[in-house]
Parts: C-alpha cells; sequence; structure tokens
C-alpha cells in the first residue's frame, strides 16, 4: 500500500507484503526507479527487523524515519 501525497511530492510506502522471496525488493524498486526525481519516498513506520533498512541502502532516496 503506497500513500500519495501529489502536494507535498511524497510517496509513503505503509504497507508492503509478498508471498515469493525477493519480490518486496522488486516492488521498492519499481517505486523508486519510476518516481520523479524531486519527490520524497519514505517509511514513517518501520516493523520490518531490517528490510527497510537495507532498502535504504540499496536505494539512498529511500527515507526511513
Amino acid at each position: 500500500q503506497l500513500l500519495i501525497d501529489v502536494p507535498n511530492q511524497i510517496i509513503q510506502f505503509f504497507s508492503i507484503t509478498s508471498s515469493e522471496k525477493g519480490y518486496g525488493e522488486k516492488i521498492v524498486s519499481a517505486i523508486v526507479d519510476s518516481a520523479p526525481t524531486d519527490w520524497n519516498i519514505v517509511v514513517l513506520i518501520d516493523w520490518s527487523h531490517g528490510f527497510w533498512q537495507m532498502m535504504a541502502e540499496r536505494y539512498p532516496r529511500l527515507v526511513v524515519c
């Protein structure tokens, strides 16, 4: 689930699930690669036990709060 705030140019990952290993990163990659460069991409709540931190290291545009 993505929350897209057009006036403030923010895409927030709210919820992400996949039954196939590796598809979570494919979802993140697709969003990061397709978002306009002047938009912010964020994760406000991280309950993933490391997934989002790993994604932030691989995709520097992604900010984990």
